[in-house]
């Protein structure tokens, strides 16, 4: 069952119906526009403080859909031949350019719970 399901999930975002993969695709990408604008809204104050938590939620959004994006290409990865072979498979998949933007996108949001620091602006 797991094996059928990551299997349509490849189809889907990886190599099926190219309508719907480049569909995903469009909504990233436009989904990353949006962030780079509520990035640069931010950094005017007055639109920050009318807007400081609408900008927020948004991005808690787009982390979510990013890092749900990551796992799901993590999982499916193993279905193209140059990664099948399990775990040494996804660890060739995660240094790849794509995969190593996708984990930069997402790690600033994920750091400070680690490390008490701001990196919000890494972003």
């Amino acid at each position: 069952m797991a094996s059928n399901a990551k299997r349509l999930l490849f189809e889907i975002m990886e190599e099926g119906d190219r309508g719907l993969a480049r569909g995903i695709d469009l909504f990233l990408l436009l989904l990353i526009l949006l962030n780079v604008l509520v990035v640069l809204l931010e950094s005017v104050a007055e639109l920050n403080e009318q807007y400081g938590e609408i900008f927020h939620r948004f991005e808690m959004i787009s982390v979510l859909v990013f890092s749900l994006e990551y796992v799901m290409r993590l999982w499916v990865c193993t279905e193209l031949g140059e990664f099948a072979e399990g775990r040494g498979g996804r660890l060739r998949y995660v240094v790849t350019p794509m995969a190593l933007v996708d984990l930069a996108a997402i790690l600033p949001f994920y750091l400070p719970l680690l490390f008490p620091f701001e990196a919000r602006m890494l972003r």
